[in-house]
């Protein structure tokens, strides 16, 4: 981009010339990368994959770049191929109950909660309070999150679900989705997430989860889904 005045002569005078403008994650063009469901890591690989294909060597990205290592540090599964979409389709219904029967950590009536909220966002848009975040491949959801404000508070905002295909889980997925779903809630003018999970044993690796991205368990309520099993609820201040 090359920024440049007119003088009153109509002559134009160049001013600078800036080689990669606006490449911030919360910068305009990574905000316009996502409305067309490219995410930010997904943004910097198609701009380094154009200009391989168009340098002298013809390198191919496959070769020399791992995405996800490059950008995150993480030796793990690359998402170059993963799609993120914002906005909920009536297929996605089917697809969300699908997703979190195949986790096997949840009850049948909260799969049934769990689709419900689709609805509810399909019927009412943004006045339901739900938004979601959906990882796709190759067309298929394979990971999902759902949050919303919190009514009556100033800044609050739950953190509903979260579920990665059984295939995905522990190679990075569930982290990307929860980083997309802090940033939108930031450009929401959000300061504090709530998340409430299981106290049982079965959740033991999702509340490790949850505390390796940063959450801290604010408060324990004993037996609150049933006997043995209570809600623990999360909370993290966002800086």
């Amino acid at each position: 981009r090359v920024d440049f005045r007119v003088d009153e002569s109509g002559r134009p005078w160049i001013l600078e010339a800036n080689c990669n403008p606006c490449l911030n994650p919360d910068a305009g063009f990574a905000a316009a990368a996502l409305q067309s469901g490219l995410n930010y890591a997904g943004m910097i690989e198609r701009i380094i994959s154009e200009a391989h294909i168009r340098g002298p060597q013809g390198a191919s990205v496959k070769e020399d770049l791992n995405i996800e290592t490059k950008i995150t540090g993480k030796e793990k599964a690359s998402f170059q191929d993963i799609r993120l979409r914002y906005e909920a389709t009536p297929q996605d219904a089917e697809a969300i109950r699908r997703l979190t029967e195949s986790t096997g950590f949840f009850y049948p009536y909260e799969v049934d909660v769990a689709e419900e909220l689709v609805l509810e966002r399909l019927s009412k848009g943004d006045a339901s309070g739900y938004y979601f975040i959906f990882a796709e491949q190759g067309g298929r959801v394979i990971g999902y999150t759902s949050y919303g404000p919190i009514a009556c508070t100033a800044s609050s905002f739950d953190f509903y679900w979260i579920a990665v295909n059984p295939d995905f889980q522990g190679k990075g997925l569930g982290k990307m989705l929860v980083d997309e779903t802090e940033r939108l809630i930031r450009a929401a003018r959000g300061e504090r997430i709530y998340v409430e999970t299981s106290q049982r044993p079965l959740y033991d690796g999702t509340r490790a989860f949850y505390e390796r991205c940063g959450y801290t368990a604010e408060s324990i309520l004993k037996d609150f889904y049933g006997p043995g099993d209570g809600k623990v609820t999360y909370r993290k201040v966002l800086i």
